[in-house]
């Protein structure tokens, strides 16, 4: 993921990057890499470095404001120059001097109502949030959690957690994590002679019968005539619900 800078200019300068140099007028936010060297008088500038896991939680701050990513490719700029009002730069400035994290919120925010396609995809270049995100929820899929405990062990709130499976999945994170694990029930069901009760809570069903309607809700049949359909020597006796 990497950092980026963020640089604020009251007051014309440039920013040196791989030896080249652009030419920044006055009253612009430049965004660019964290090794770029942003020059100007003094007090005229002020630049921040924003690290992966700061980029993260804007990422998830951001998400209803973000365009949906394309699968077309994407090639960020080395240097961004995005024009912006006195008002911006001082309100920028003071935020930065008290909440860094605030800071580029509100930066962040401008700058997408100026280039919403652009900086849509920049966030999500910069945060490929579906692998990490997803490696560990597919991890604990079949953790016996609510899915409030998702969001509690990834740091967000249940909004935030449902806006993420939404933007990658279409759906809620519950429908998400139900899926998963009926899916996976069906596959032991197939594949295995395990006990039932056993399957639900391999599963992550807290209770057979929740097990049991969800299953039957998802495939039209309980699990033990989905069983004996699929397997008519398996034990018809075993758990009867």
């Amino acid at each position: 993921m990497g950092e980026v800078q963020v640089v604020l200019f009251r007051r014309a300068g440039c920013v040196d990057r791989a030896g080249q140099r652009w030419q920044v007028a006055d009253n612009k936010v430049v965004v660019t890499d964290a090794g770029a060297k942003a020059r100007g008088a003094r007090g005229d500038i002020d630049a921040y470095v924003f690290n992966a896991e700061e980029l993260r939680e804007l990422y998830v701050d951001m998400l209803g404001l973000l365009r949906s990513n394309e699968a077309a490719p994407f090639f960020r700029d080395p240097v961004r120059v995005v024009c912006a009002c006195p008002d911006v730069i001082s309100a920028s400035s003071r935020l930065g001097e008290t909440d860094r994290r605030a800071m580029l919120r509100f930066v962040y925010s401008y700058m997408l109502s100026v280039e919403p396609a652009y900086f849509s995809r920049l966030l999500h270049h910069f945060v490929d949030s579906s692998r990490e995100f997803f490696e560990f929820v597919e991890r604990n899929s079949l953790n016996p959690w609510p899915v409030s405990e998702y969001a509690d062990e990834l740091g967000i709130s249940m909004r935030k957690l449902n806006m993420l499976f939404y933007e990658k999945c279409g759906v809620s994170a519950k429908h998400w994590l139900l899926e998963q694990r009926l899916s996976k029930a069906r596959e032991l069901l197939l594949a295995t002679d395990m006990k039932i009760t056993d399957v639900a809570q391999e599963c992550g069903f807290g209770s057979h019968a929740h097990f049991s309607e969800s299953f039957k809700r998802r495939f039209k049949d309980c699990p033990r005539k989905f069983r004996q359909k699929s397997n008519p020597n398996s034990d018809a006796t075993e758990d009867q619900t």
